[in-house]
């Protein structure tokens, strides 16, 4: 009976021991399914915000597609109007037309050529002046700028942002081209850009000197010699306004007198200083 009795006790010693060896287990085993669920939880988190930035950049690389097609048809319209002028001055030739006639025509189908490039270049802003660094997101340099300016420039409406070299100071750095999505956010950004009269390299994290950061409208390499000459023409003529407004450049003398454009260096004999 006593040797029945320590058997029994020994079974049922064993038997306490495999039953917390099974709940040690299963306590191991619902820790392991609580971390895969975690697991689980944080991949399809990360799935889904894969798809979000797969979204976003289906969406850039569309608008950048319709971005390089007008780029193409404003190119393609641009070579149509050169054989035009071609065709043109080949006629007048054949036909006798006098050298004035020519000059004329030539003329206008010049500056209805550069107003198409200019047209092409209706959303864009040109920022200057903004120091280049390695790994640079331009991206948030805009988005930063909008910030400061308090005009807040959401990534949707940027349809696309790169630098461009300086065509003849090389030591400057590179100017950034913003393509917008329409000429009103590009008009409403310039506008809050001159409300804040502008702002330096130093408010926006940039790193060294403050510098003054340009904003403008983004012109045609001719359009820019122009405006250059013209600043210079009415600087010493004594004239107190010139500007840029949707790609045409305006000047006025003083404030009670009326604006006029100057759209080739034949206006420039415009700007004349009236005798009191």
């Amino acid at each position: 009976m006593s040797n029945l009795q320590t058997d029994m006790s020994m079974k049922l010693s064993e038997i306490n021991q495999n039953i917390n060896t099974i709940r040690s287990d299963l306590d191991t085993l619902n820790l392991t399914t609580s971390e895969i669920k975690s697991d689980i939880n944080s991949l399809r988190s990360d799935c889904l915000s894969t798809k979000q930035r797969v979204l976003v950049l289906e969406n850039k690389q569309k608008a950048m597609h319709e971005s390089v097609t007008d780029i193409q048809s404003s190119a393609q319209f641009c070579s149509d109007q050169l054989d035009d002028v071609q065709k043109r001055m080949a006629i007048l030739e054949k036909s006798g037309g006098n050298g004035s006639q020519l000059t004329n025509k030539m003329l206008a189908m010049e500056i209805k050529i550069e107003n198409m490039e200019q047209q092409a270049r209706q959303c864009n802003i040109e920022l200057a002046n903004l120091p280049e660094r390695r790994g640079e997101n331009l991206t948030t340099i805009v988005e930063t700028i909008g910030s400061k300016i308090n005009y807040p420039i959401h990534q949707k409406e940027i349809v696309a942002v790169h630098r461009v070299p300086q065509a003849q100071q090389s030591d400057r750095p590179k100017n950034i081209i913003v393509k917008l999505q329409s000429r009103t956010v590009r008009d409403n950004i310039l506008s809050a850009f001159r409300t804040a009269k502008g702002i330096k390299t130093d408010v926006l994290g940039i790193a060294g000197p403050p510098r003054a950061v340009y904003m403008n409208e983004h012109l045609t390499w001719q359009n820019k010699q122009l405006f250059r000459e013209t600043r210079e023409r009415t600087r010493a003529q004594g004239y107190k306004y010139v500007c840029i407004k949707n790609g045409t450049i305006l000047v006025r003398e003083a404030d009670t007198s009326p604006a006029f454009a100057i759209r080739s260096r034949n206006d420039l004999s415009k700007i004349q200083r009236k005798e009191a």
